[in-house]
C-alpha cells in the first residue's frame, strides 16, 4: 500500500513487523471522523461481525470518506471452483447482519460468501441498515484472470504476459460476470451530514489532513503475494 501512498497506515490483527499498528477491524484505533479512506483486501469475509466493522468505519471516516473492498464473489462458476479447490467456506445462506463479534475465535476463519450477500443479494437491506453509506461502485470481475493466475496458492496456468490479454478479453464479455466472476470490487461512500457546515466539509478535503487506513490481510492474501 505504501508504494502508492506513503502516508497510508497499514494495520492487521496480527503483529507483523512491517505494520504501522495492530488493530481489530471491529474496534478501529482511530478518532471519530479522522480517516479519509479504508481499504480492505480480502478482509471483510474474515471479520466475525461485518456489521460491527461497518459501524466502526462510519464512526472513523470523515464525511465523504470511502471504504474500498476487494473480496471474493460467489457466482455459479466460482462456487464450483471454490468448493473444490479453496479451503475457506462460502455459505450463501449466511446472514451477515446477525453475526456477532464473537462468532469465531480464529481470525483466519472466514466465509467467502459474505461480500456477495451484503452488497449484491441483500443490497437493499444493507442500504436500509446503513443509510449513511452509499454504494458508489460495485463490480464483479476476474472470471478468467483469477483462476488462470492460480489464485493465491497455486501456480499460474498461463505466463504473466498472457494475463493482460485475458483482462482485455474479460472487458468484452462483462455481461457474463454474474455467472462467472470470482472477485468483486465495492466502494462505499459516507454521506456528509446535513448538519455539518460547509467550512468544516472543506477542511476534510485539505491534503494536509489526509489520513488513509489500510486494514491489511494476512501476507498470503496480500497484493504482492496474490498470484503466487
Amino acid at each position: 500500500f505504501k508504494d502508492y501512498d506513503p502516508d497510508c497506515l497499514s494495520t492487521d490483527i496480527f503483529p507483523y513487523p512491517w505494520l504501522d499498528a495492530r488493530s481489530d477491524a471491529q474496534e478501529l484505533p482511530f478518532r471519530d471522523a479522522s480517516v479519509s479512506n479504508i481499504f480492505l483486501f480480502d478482509v471483510l469475509h474474515h471479520i466475525p461481525s461485518p456489521t460491527r466493522f461497518v459501524e466502526e468505519a462510519e464512526r472513523v471516516l470523515t464525511p465523504g470518506g470511502r471504504v474500498i473492498l476487494m473480496e471474493p464473489y460467489i457466482s455459479p462458476f466460482s462456487n464450483v471452483v471454490y468448493s473444490r479447490f479453496h479451503p475457506e467456506d462460502h455459505d450463501l445462506s449466511t446472514d451477515p447482519f446477525s453475526l456477532s463479534d464473537e462468532s469465531s475465535a480464529d481470525p483466519l476463519d472466514g466465509d467467502q460468501a459474505i461480500p456477495t450477500i451484503m452488497f449484491w443479494k441483500r443490497r437493499a437491506e444493507f442500504e436500509s441498515r446503513f443509510p449513511s453509506f452509499r454504494i458508489e461502485h460495485s463490480e464483479r470481475l476476474a472470471y478468467l484472470a483469477y483462476p488462470l493466475s492460480g489464485g493465491f496458492r497455486r501456480k499460474p496456468l498461463l505466463p504473466a504476459a498472457f494475463l493482460e490479454r485475458v483482462d482485455a478479453l474479460e472487458e468484452h464479455f462483462g455481461f457474463l460476470s454474474s455467472m462467472l466472476a470470482f472477485r468483486c470490487l465495492t466502494v462505499l461512500i459516507k454521506s456528509p451530514s446535513p448538519h455539518v457546515p460547509n467550512s468544516v466539509l472543506q477542511s476534510f478535503t485539505d491534503p494536509n489532513r489526509f489520513v488513509a487506513a489500510a486494514v491489511a490481510s494476512p501476507p498470503w492474501h496480500s497484493p504482492t503475494a496474490g498470484t503466487t
